[in-house]
């Protein structure tokens, strides 16, 4: 796949590119044309752009207010709502002809989906101009006024903190408004992700998914028109949602596989990372993490695969599992992918559909995965822990369906606005409560202490320690939801990327004939190891938070320290003792230019081979 190359943004006041072809990882500052790598939260312009920025969208959201009420004067009105692109994603199922049963079904459901979302009330340019005046200017205001609410943060990240928590509660935002913004933002960062996309090889397939109930006999007929390899599934889940229409049998399914267009000579194409996105079930495609995770693939030295799995509202649980199940299926019957050659891997929603997934395939008898890499995972969908209400506001997350807005991704997810209970004791969607976390893989996560998810990751490493699993556990003071990801470019992420490395390579890719459970657990600050860390029986990052998730899910505050004692030994370091983080940032640099040496002696011999 070629992509053409665009020139980067430079800072307004001292004319550095705001993504350059040395950083190998994009950053939220130049998604957002707010960052300066030469001089940072010093330079002058950094927040004066912001301001600049923001007073040109009112500007020109007055404007198309006012167009298109002229308009409006002088065309008929519309019979009915427009819903924008972003607000539903495309059907990727096949369309036979004449339609099986099953296949119109699945029709009757999208179309009866479709007009629920547009039901809602579309997004305007009104909303916007609201958007910009409570939650835009505010954040910049404060910011400026306040400074970061913590020390060390970057003012570009805290506005985006200030904003983003303040936008996602304003009343009138729905999920069709939610998914039009998130759309206008990437919009605005097309050229830093095409500078990160020209350096990888895309090839999109498709398969088509057969769901069977796992106590039938043979699979139902009806794929004779199936969209590329037929995947078969056998499940025994079934939705909670009961009144609406029946959920299709047969569906077709979209990923990406994700290549360094120059991979260097220890590139192994036989290992794969299973990713699955992130966005609370009902946002995010595998075209906006091409440009997320696809460098993984050079860093990890493996391919990466990101299937397209279908969203919330429009397909509630289990679709998501199923779809993931069926991913890790075609990279294993299809692809010709060894289980124990896949890591699973997934941020924040993504890292709870890992979870399932892991649950799903030791339930119905399917071999494991070698290993998951889960940043922030999304693990507890009751939020009933303490870090909810004590880290609202220093996480750009707020607390789903506060505000007076009724938009909440769990009801949607689950497809019923009473799901308290189910969130309470289902593990398929609650993994951190899961009362059986036997057999699971070596699991690696990524915890930022500012997180209103923090307390749910921590129950999440304790429980799987607790049934006998490895787990590291990297607990990063300050960091906020998906910080490897949001603010790519601080030393904490840094950190994390390095010792997501470490993991892949010395434990998940080790050959163990007997494996013994091991626990790291560490806090890191500014990128560098907590001092003292990994001394005591019950690591620090899981002691502070303990007693109090103990008395939210009524634990015996001693269980912990018991099961701290129960394998000798247990508590230790299993990775590679850390180098220092500026380290880590010479050995990213040396390899971003090592990639482009290799990029551009291809293109020349790609030159050279066809003018002979």
């Amino acid at each position: 796949m070629q992509h053409a190359s665009t020139p980067s943004p430079t800072c307004g006041a001292c004319h550095t590119p705001a993504l350059g072809p040395a950083d190998p990882f994009p950053t939220l500052d130049s998604f957002l044309y707010i960052g300066c790598r030469g001089r940072g939260a010093r330079c002058s312009s950094f927040l004066e752009s912001i301001v600049a920025s923001t007073f040109q969208a009112i500007s020109r959201a007055i404007r198309m207010s006012a167009e298109a009420s002229t308009t409006a004067g002088a065309a008929p009105a519309a019979t009915e709502p427009a819903v924008p692109a972003s607000a539903a994603p495309a059907p990727t199922a096949p369309a036979p002809s004449p339609p099986t049963a099953s296949a119109a079904s699945a029709e009757k459901q999208a179309t009866a989906a479709e007009q629920a979302t547009a039901a809602e009330k579309p997004p305007t340019w009104g909303f916007l101009l609201s958007v910009g005046s409570r939650a835009v200017l505010p954040a910049i205001g404060k910011t400026l006024m306040q400074g970061p609410k913590r020390k060390g943060r970057s003012l570009g990240l805290d506005v985006f903190v200030r904003l983003f928590h303040t936008a996602a509660q304003m009343p009138g935002m729905n999920l069709s408004r939610a998914r039009a913004v998130t759309g206008n933002l990437r919009k605005l960062g097309k050229r830093q992700v095409q500078q990160v996309i020209k350096k990888l090889h895309v090839e999109e397939v498709e398969w088509t998914v057969e769901l069977v109930p796992a106590d039938a006999e043979a699979a139902s007929p009806g794929t004779a028109d199936a969209a590329g390899p037929v995947v078969t599934v056998r499940s025994s889940l079934v939705p909670f949602k009961h009144d609406g229409p029946p959920a299709p049998t047969t569906w077709g399914l979209k990923a990406d596989w994700v290549d360094p267009l120059a991979p260097h000579d220890n590139y192994v194409r036989d290992r794969v990372v299973l990713f699955l996105h992130g966005g609370a079930y009902i946002f995010g495609d595998k075209e906006q993490y091409q440009a997320l995770v696809g460098p993984w693939a050079d860093t990890l030295d493996r391919r990466v695969f990101i299937p397209a799995y279908r969203l919330a509202p429009e397909h509630p649980f289990p679709a998501a599992i199923h779809d993931a199940v069926s991913a890790f299926l075609y990279l294993t019957q299809v692809a010709g992918i060894a289980p124990d050659h896949i890591t699973f891997a997934g941020d924040s929603a993504g890292g709870n559909l890992c979870m399932a997934t892991l649950l799903w395939l030791r339930d119905h008898g399917h071999a494991m995965p070698n290993s998951a890499v889960l940043m922030s995972p999304w693990s507890d969908l009751s939020h009933s822990l303490p870090s909810y209400a004590d880290n609202d506001g220093f996480d750009y997350l707020p607390a789903f369906g506060a505000g007076g807005t009724a938009f909440n991704p769990v009801a949607m997810y689950i497809g019923l606005d009473d799901y308290h209970e189910i969130a309470t004791t289902n593990g398929y969607i609650s993994p951190a409560i899961a009362t059986d976390l036997h057999g699971m893989p070596p699991i690696y996560i990524s915890t930022g202490s500012d997180e209103i998810l923090l307390d749910e990751q921590v129950l999440l490493a304790t429980q799987l320690a607790r049934d006998g699993n490895t787990v590291v556990q990297d607990i990063h003071e300050y960091g906020v939801h998906v910080f490897p990801l949001i603010a790519s470019k601080s030393p904490d992420a840094v950190r994390s990327r390095a010792r997501i490395r470490e993991f892949v390579k010395c434990v998940a890719d080790a050959p163990v004939a007997a494996p013994k459970q091991h626990v790291e657990i560490t806090q890191w600050s500014r990128g560098e190891k907590v001092k003292g860390e990994g001394q005591s029986t019950v690591p620090a990052g899981w002691a502070k938070r303990w007693p109090g998730i103990a008395a939210a899910k009524h634990r015996d505050p001693d269980a912990l320290i018991g099961e701290m004692h129960r394998v000798p030994d247990l508590v230790t370091p299993i990775l590679p003792a850390p180098a220092p983080v500026e380290d880590l940032k010479v050995v990213e640099k040396r390899a971003a230019q090592e990639e482009k040496a290799r990029r551009h002696a291809l293109a020349a011999a790609t030159v050279l081979k066809n003018e002979k």
